[in-house]
């Protein structure tokens, strides 16, 4: 019993923040002005002069989730934005201040019609094309935008279901669906945003183009130069790294250094084990590196299907260009740098890049001249790549 009112005193919770000390209700905002943009709503508006004066809150119902919403914003500021609208439409706003006792003015009531969300001008632009094993997709997203894309597809009981979502904020995304039959196939897209607001879905039927992941076990070293371009000693002393199924690792890696002088691009040729009618690549580089050092930015793809031509070693004579290759960041930075998480992923799943189509190499040997990096170095590195098309001859 005398134990007792301490263990309650004890588990009594803390005030957190300011005592109130008065119940005088604070003056209201006046002069309020209303910018509609789109998916959100400005609010600017003049303060009180209110020793005390807290901040700003807004009251009004959500039109997405038809739920009673508030939003803050401090005496520092004499604005307030409502975000996360999605169709037009007109909302009733509440505005009452609040002063360090939270005693509230009385309400200032204004009307917001809000202009759509971004995503209804995404899913307008947005560009699908057949591509092979699946799909290429492209959109502006000119206020960059936290957004997801969705890819819908038939299963095998005939209801759509979700096969991709990309999340992006870039201003000029691509992304591709891969692995898909080359059969006519009916599709469905729609673009969310974090708030909840979703686009209608749109439907397109196209046909993925046929192609197959070339067997990487065939793969072997047809020429480097060791004097001009010899082997770092961090990553494997070998070229066969990059085609050992090791992905998105720091140190099992082709990595070469540079040696002449003046400077001459690093340049290797390798055996594709087939002949093939190439569509596609993937390549990865040192994952604790991406746009930075050795990573490679932009480079040549040579290529023969004649081995006197491809055992000519230093000598170009014979060998055709087929592409010009540059990584390209999502976000569309053209410096270095640390990458933002998007950029991160999207390297980690792999930079791809596809051959003309129409007028896809057919070779058996191909040949890289490394032109730049993302740091600036004359050195390269290369963690993995993948390559797809149509085997021609075994």
């Amino acid at each position: 019993m005398i134990l007792l009112p301490l263990l309650l005193a004890a588990c009594q919770e803390d005030y957190i923040g300011q005592y109130p000390t008065d119940d005088v209700a604070p003056a209201a905002v006046k002069n309020v002005r209303v910018d509609n943009q789109q998916g959100k709503v400005v609010l600017h508006y003049d303060l009180p002069d209110v020793s005390d004066l807290l901040g700003v809150k807004a009251r009004y119902i959500s039109p997405t989730t038809g739920e009673a919403t508030e939003t803050f914003s401090s005496a520092y500021v004499n604005s307030l934005t409502l975000n996360g609208f999605g169709k037009s439409t007109k909302v009733r706003v509440s505005l009452v201040t609040l002063d360090t006792s939270y005693n509230e003015s009385d309400p200032v009531t204004v009307e917001v019609e809000p202009l759509p969300s971004p995503i209804y001008d995404i899913v307008e632009s947005l560009s699908v094309f057949e591509s092979f094993g699946g799909l290429k997709l492209q959109w502006e997203n000119a206020l960059q935008e936290g957004i997801a894309l969705c890819v819908l597809t038939k299963n095998d009981e005939g209801v759509f279901e979700e096969i991709e979502t990309f999340y992006s904020t870039g201003p000029h995304p691509l992304y591709t669906v891969r692995g898909l039959e080359a059969k006519e196939t009916e599709f469905g897209f729609y673009c969310k945003d974090y708030y909840g607001n979703k686009t209608e879905t749109i439907y397109k039927t196209l046909t993925p183009l046929f192609e197959e992941k070339l067997d990487k076990s065939k793969f072997k070293e047809n020429y480097l130069n060791n004097s001009k371009f010899p082997f770092h000693s961090y990553g494997g002393r070998s070229m066969t790294r990059m085609w050992n199924n090791t992905y998105n690792v720091d140190n099992d890696l082709f990595y070469v250094q540079n040696s002449t002088s003046p400077t001459e691009p690093v340049n290797f040729s390798f055996d594709l084990g087939v002949t093939a009618k190439l569509s596609r690549f993937r390549l990865w580089t040192r994952v604790n590196y991406i746009y930075q050092l050795h990573h490679i930015r932009k480079f040549e793809i040579w290529g023969t299907t004649d081995p006197a031509v491809a055992g000519s070693g230093e000598s170009w004579d014979g060998w055709e260009h087929i592409m010009d290759c540059e990584s390209i960041r999502p976000s569309g930075e053209t410096v270095g740098g640390n990458p933002t998480a998007e950029e991160k992923q999207f390297v980690m799943d792999g930079e791809e890049w596809e051959f003309d189509f129409s007028n896809l190499p057919v070779t058996r040997y191909l040949r890289f001249k490394i032109l730049s990096t993302w740091g600036g170095s004359s050195f390269c590195f290369i963690n993995e790549i993948d390559i797809w098309g149509d085997i021609l001859d075994d």
